[in-house]
């Protein structure tokens, strides 16, 4: 039984329980039983420890004292006050004694012991060391999740890597990898006073692999003999099966799972198709009529021998990985605790753990002494955020030398069960208090209608909060207090509570609005009620409410941006505060896929996911055109290439403001300005800031390169527990605007008006709680269990929607209380709105639309001052509040300094990417002289030439291009055998969602076509199937300096168009046009001083010699004849490939100049060969589809020269 707190009067002994409802005056408690203590206890400031549970709730405590000691100075000096508790403790203390108690704590308040209590704990721990038996140098580390996932990867190493075949596949189909392990271990880690389900049993052996793989074989050899019949048998209509159970569409499917499980030698997959059972003798008599008899075929006694043996299997397999998660469990308590221990390392809740265990361990004793010397009373805030561990502490000394511990909290608060708090420890507390249980009955925070609206929507049942050990006692408005709030000069009620009529009914007849039409709905009426509030004459105390006054709870982070994108709609100034984890933000994912691409430029799924984001503002037409421009595609390409040396160069946080400030033009804007422009600009560059000072952070303090740093990044975006403060959202403005804010991050804070739009929302019950089961077990004392293998109709799973359902409740209390003047909720059938804590409170007698009316007039109607009951507003059309800000526009200084830019990384694309030089070209199709002269052979030529290509319709752009390339790289050449290159190929065409069924056939032709077609007439015997695999080298990259010395330093002048076209025409080259130094002169690209960088197709070595290959797959035109010399000269100068190529020599040059010790250009340099793969015939000779050329030794060294700085 608990009895009313009178502050000035509670013993100030033993162990004393206050519970403080929402509202009530728990701080300013603490401050008076502060005064008490050093008062009447004579204890001095430095005894007296306080603690709580956040920085900012000990930095107000810390205030809230002082300022309580400053008022009691006063108070001691003049021996009068009209304050009933200082006038209580005036009557009882010596009024002098007290002053100079009073006066001494404020001189040495410095040595206040309020702390937070991880900040206790590892005080207790470094003053202690040699009693704790913990190192004076252990460092805090805040994020546990490398450790963890290092101890994980070397246990997989160590069990998995030399495991039998079938349980490696077995793991890899059920899932079960490092990743998924990771997510148990810090579930294990979390949860130390766990106990783990299942025990351990006695494992069944492994059948032998030869008997499943025997029935296998006969099954394979039976459906791959006689699978027609078998087909037939159970396709016909007088077959005897029921129609309704073997459905001739469904049996078809059922004949593809078994072509695809047949389709191996082996058994390919552990797990049979889904429908396998079908084909065995009792799925076929599950399947019959009514006195028929089943069809028969030795087939499907095959497949119940394949089945039973395939269930013997993944019985052993089951228990193998039960086994393999419980020595996890085993690892990460043992291990985990080893390493940092040898790495004087300690997470903050090893702080707790090292101090519990110093405490029952051999100087245990001696320790707890020593604290109670120390601290000579206790007051612990937000107790009810405690867990088993943090409270045997407290007991424990405590029992040590019997100090005072006022545990002061609220049961109907408890709300942070994911970050491990526990309110069945709380309860433990109850128990251990026994007659000292005390409450605050009083609300000094709520208007009066306001408490009575809460007082009347929770004292309606027996165990309103689904817990039958947390009642609810109402409470009283403060004496005096008035309602503040006034809508048209009316008085407003306490509670407003919005009925949304239901859509559609289902066939029960229950109730239903969808999801979709739920969203719409709720924003429309948010909008609708703020609104309104801003447009009337809603005063508060006299003064008009502000945007600033009104908060909007929610629970998840997608309803506060349903919610913002709601009022931003009607231009109702609005921010996010605690809305989640910037990891899980749309924002942290574009900017993921942006560093993705950036990490795999060549990798042009990646590239085109980067595209299409928000961030870099190319849309979908964009996009598509990219497909049939390969130009325009290598220039992307370029440009990722370009970030990825300044990422490894430069470091992550140099990139992101390099990527900020990117602008694809001078006309366009740049990437922040084009995000700041945007309605939820503000809100979106938060999130990116936010993310990067993190990744920033995590690069610098772990040093990692962009490989290791997207992995963490994936990490955390894949987390789906608990976060740490760093990652929770921010705050993006300060101005006047409604407070959109998660209902944990509203815990301890209060509005004057507050909307919970989501209240009918039932709790989600996530894929990741049912993964590993988190219960305390009531027939085992609440003690907690942690079933890591789940089975899919577990017993704990009711366990966890209880604790769950009751959470729930406490939310929505958490949610209510947190207005002083005013709250507004939603009801109606809202997605899973019968499992909701309003249809708890609200007493739900069935799903029906009438239902939930008649259960919000009932609670109306029990207290019609306080709370009303409205009706969804349809018809709002918001007056769209103005936008505020239109003052005086400031301006930055004007830099005058002009910076070089001509110092960078550029490749052949970026001194091209703004010319695509078009040239007149011949008409695909012409006309053909068939001529009539030179005989036969010339006659099957012409014929051969005007034979349409295999590659019609295939496309030029990026997406073939680079599916062509990626053929190419990986394809062995001297490889014969047609089942590996069509293998590769249909590989290759799937990955780039190219139609493999209808163009395998045709790319494999053309390649074996390129492959068998002579390169160039005067080297003999040189094609592509001659050049093995040890003499070539595909997607060679190079990067040479431009315009500097080895050390960095500039050289002569910077590279530009103009030199390039004087040095062309310098020297005479008979594959080079005289029209393109021209061209050259022509570029628009700005001085280069840096690196030339790029990637070439292919370089061999043949007789000695070493040549350049680069494929092509440009359209040209639709016959064998478009892709002759004419075309593709002009193509080569259009695209400037010429350029292209003469790098590519200059870069093979100077590479072989530094590798051969007797290097001579003319004697091991062969030549460059550019293919259009499309033109390449074998019967058509080198001399159609091949551009060749060896460029003089002059130009190559020219150019070189001219790379380096010094003048050609």
């Amino acid at each position: 039984m608990t009895r009313a707190l009178d502050p000035a009067t509670i013993t100030l002994d033993g162990i004393q329980l206050i519970e403080a409802s929402a509202g009530t005056g728990k701080t300013y408690t603490i401050t008076q039983l502060f005064i008490r203590l050093l008062v009447e206890k004579n204890l001095e400031i430095e005894n007296i420890l306080v603690a709580t549970f956040t920085e900012a709730a000990t930095a107000e405590l810390r205030d809230r004292i002082r300022s309580k000691l400053r008022e009691a100075l006063e108070v001691f000096e003049h021996g009068e006050s009209t304050d009933p508790f200082f006038k209580a403790l005036l009557e009882r203390v010596d009024a002098k004694k007290a002053l100079t108690a009073i006066d001494l704590a404020l001189e040495s308040y410095d040595l206040a012991a309020i702390h937070t209590i991880h900040g206790f704990y590892k005080r207790i721990l470094s003053e202690n060391a040699f009693e704790s038996g913990v190192p004076f140098d252990s460092e805090i580390v805040k994020n546990m999740d490398p450790l963890i996932e290092e101890v994980v990867n070397d246990f997989w190493v160590a069990r998995v890597y030399d495991e039998e075949r079938p349980i490696v596949q077995y793991l890899r189909e059920e899932k079960i990898s490092p990743r998924t392990l990771i997510s148990l271990a810090k579930k294990i880690r979390s949860r130390p006073e766990a106990d783990i389900l299942p025990g351990r049993t006695e494992s069944p052996e492994m059948p032998a692999p030869e008997t499943g793989e025997k029935a296998y074989r006969e099954g394979r050899k039976l459906w791959r003999e006689a699978g027609g019949r078998i087909k037939e048998l159970l396709l016909e209509d007088d077959t005897g099966l029921n129609r309704n159970k073997y459905r001739k569409a469904s049996l078809e499917k059922w004949f593809e799972e078994l072509d695809g499980l047949f389709a191996d030698e082996a058994q390919s997959s552990i797990n049979l198709p889904e429908h396998f059972f079908k084909f065995t003798p009792a799925g076929l008599d599950d399947g019959l009529k009514a006195r028929s008899s089943p069809p028969s075929h030795p087939f499907f006694a095959v497949c119940e021998r394949i089945e039973e043996e395939n269930k013997i299997l993944c019985e052993a397999l089951e228990a193998r990985a039960l086994e393999l998660k419980l020595d996890l469990a085993d690892e990460i308590r043992a291990e985990l605790p080893r390493r940092m221990k040898e790495r004087c390392l300690m997470g903050f809740d090893d702080i707790l753990r090292n101090l519990d265990s110093a405490l029952r361990g051999s100087r245990g004793e001696s320790l707890a002494k020593t604290i109670c010397g120390r601290y000579k009373a206790a007051l612990i805030d937000e107790f009810q955020d405690t867990d088993p561990v943090q409270y045997r502490i407290f007991k424990t000394i405590h029992d040590s030398g019997d100090l005072p511990v006022f545990f002061i909290g609220d049961p109907k608060q408890a709300i942070y069960s994911f970050r491990g708090a526990d309110i069945f420890a709380y309860l433990d507390a109850v128990e251990d208090a026994g007659d000292n249980i005390y409450t605050m009955k009083t609300n000094w925070r709520s208007d009066p209608s306001l408490v009575a609206a809460v007082n009347s929507l929770f004292a309606t049942g027996d165990n309103p909060f689904h817990l039958e050990e947390i009642s609810y006692q109402k409470i009283s408005a403060a004496e005096n207090r008035k309602d503040e709030l006034t809508i048209e000069s009316q008085k407003a009620s306490g509670l407003d509570i919005v009925s949304f009529s239901h859509e559609t009914e289902t066939n029960s007849g229950d109730a239903k609005i969808s999801s979709a039409n739920a969203d719409y709905r709720i924003a429309r009426q948010l909008r609708s009620g703020i609104g309104s509030l801003l447009e009337k004459d809603a005063f508060l105390d006299g003064r008009k409410v502000e945007a600033g006054d009104i908060a909007v709870l929610v629970r998840t982070a997608w309803q506060a941006r349903n919610a913002q994108q709601a009022l931003r709609d009607a231009n109702i100034p609005s921010v996010v505060s605690g809305g989640g984890n910037i990891f899980h933000t749309p924002e942290l994912h574009e900017l993921h896929l942006w560093l993705g691409a950036i990490t795999d430029p060549s990798n042009d799924g990646e590239l085109r996911a980067a595209l299409s984001t928000s961030l870099l503002g190319l849309n979908a037409a964009r996009i598509d055109s990219l497909e049939n421009d390969e130009h325009a595609w290598d220039q992307w390409i370029e440009r990722f290439r370009d970030w990825n040396e300044h990422w490894s160069s430069s470091g992550f946080i140099s990139l992101f403001r390099r990527l900020m400030e990117w602008k694809e033009t001078e006309d366009c804007k740049a990437v922040h300005t084009r995000i700041l422009s945007r309605p939820d600009g503000e809100r979106r560059m938060t999130n990116l800031l936010h993310a990067a000072e993190l990744i920033h952070a995590e690069a610098t303090g772990r040093k990692l390169g962009p490989a290791q740093l997207m992995g963490w990044i994936e990490s955390r975006m894949a987390s789906t527990g608990s976060y740490n403060d760093a990652e929770e959202l921010r705050l993006e403005s300060d101005a006047d605007a409604v407070q959109i804010v998660t209902i944990h991050s509203s815990k301890g804070l209060q509005y004057p008006i507050v909307f919970c739009p989501y209240t009918s929302y039932g709790p989600p019950l996530h894929q990741a709680d049912r993964d590993f089961l988190v219960y305390h077990d009531k027939n085992e004392g609440n003690q907690l269990k942690l079933n890591i293998s789940p089975q899919e109709e577990d017993p704990g799973l009711e366990m966890v929607w209880k604790e769950l359902y009751a959470e729930d409740l406490r939310l929505l209390y958490v949610a209510l209380t947190r207005a002083r003047n005013h709250c507004t909720i939603f009801w109606g059938a809202f997605p899973r709105y019968h499992d909701s804590a309003l249809a708890w409170l609200l007493g739900l007698e069935s799903r029906t639309d009438s239902a939930l009316r008649a259960a919000a007039v009932k609670l109306c109607e029990k207290s019609p001052e306080s709370i009303r009951l409205l009706e969804e507003d349809t018809g709002y059309t918001p007056r769209r509040l103005p936008r505020e800000g239109t003052g005086e526009s400031l301006s930055c200084r004007v830099a005058e300094r002009r910076l070089s830019r001509s110092w960078r990384t550029s490749s052949y694309s970026g001194l091209t990417s703004k010319n695509h030089y078009v040239h007149p070209h011949q008409p695909a199709g012409q006309d053909h002289d068939d001529g009539d002269s030179e005989g036969a052979a010339q006659d099957e030529h012409e014929a051969a030439l005007a034979k349409p290509i295999l590659l019609k319709g295939f496309g030029g752009g990026a997406v073939a291009g680079s599916c062509i390339h990626s053929i190419y790289e990986h394809l062995d050449f001297s490889d014969s055998d047609p089942a590996h290159l069509e293998e590769l190929t249909g590989k290759y065409l799937d990955s780039y969602d190219l139609d493999s069924g209808n163009w395998l056939a045709a790319v494999c032709e053309t390649i074996r076509e390129t492959l068998k077609t002579p390169l160039d007439p005067a080297v003999s015997g040189l094609a592509l199937e001659k050049i093995a695999k040890g003499h070539r080298l595909d997607e060679m990259q190079f990067l040479f300096p431009v315009s500097q010395d080895i050390e960095g330093r500039g050289l002569g002048g910077a590279l530009d168009p103009a030199r390039l076209a004087e040095t062309f025409s310098s020297v005479n080259s008979e594959m080079v046009p005289p029209v393109y130094p021209d061209m050259l002169a022509a570029l628009d690209f700005q001085h280069l001083r840096g690196f030339l960088t790029g990637f070439i197709d292919l370089t061999f070595v043949h007789n000695g010699r070493w040549y350049i290959i680069d494929y092509k797959s440009n359209h040209l035109g639709e016959r064998m004849g478009d892709y002759q010399e004419e075309n593709i000269t002009e193509t080569m100068m259009s695209h400037h490939y010429i350029l292209q190529y003469h790098i590519y020599t200059v870069a093979l040059h100077r590479y072989l100049r530094s590798r051969l010790p007797d290097y001579d250009y003319e004697e091991h340099f062969g030549g460059v060969y550019y293919l259009f793969i499309k033109g390449m015939k074998e019967n058509l000779g080198p001399g159609n589809g091949i551009f060749r050329d060896r460029p003089p030794r002059a130009l190559t060294e020219g150019l070189s020269a001219i790379f380096e700085g010094v003048k050609a």
